[in-house]
């Protein structure tokens, strides 16, 4: 089996760079991260500390701010979604989404 190009991937990537938090069960502790990449089957995220490949957990995307995204109380909305650990790098690591997610909202 052979990888898959640019061109041939399932989702299309956005090169997005927007703040996300990581939580997993193993870590009490939330992990900030960055996004690099962005589509709707996953993420790269920049990190100092990549998690260890297979390693799922609960990810807040926030993005980036807009009047469309204002919610009706004056918060904005973020994406959460669950997701694995598929490759780890030395900057970071490409996590995989679950086809579940949410819209919820932060800030108000």
């Amino acid at each position: 089996m052979t990888a898959m190009s640019a061109n041939n991937r399932k989702h299309e990537r956005f090169g997005m760079m927007v703040p996300a938090l990581m939580e997993v069960s193993s870590d009490p502790q939330e992990k900030l991260l960055t996004t690099r990449d962005l589509s709707s089957g996953g993420a790269y995220f920049f990190t100092s500390n990549p998690l260890a490949e297979n390693t799922s957990g609960t990810i807040k995307i926030f993005l980036e701010p807009s009047h469309r995204m204002v919610t009706m109380d004056g918060g904005y909305v973020c994406l959460e979604v669950r997701g694995t650990v598929m490759r780890r790098e030395e900057d970071g690591m490409a996590v995989c989404f679950n086809e579940d997610y949410r819209l919820i909202p932060f800030g108000a």
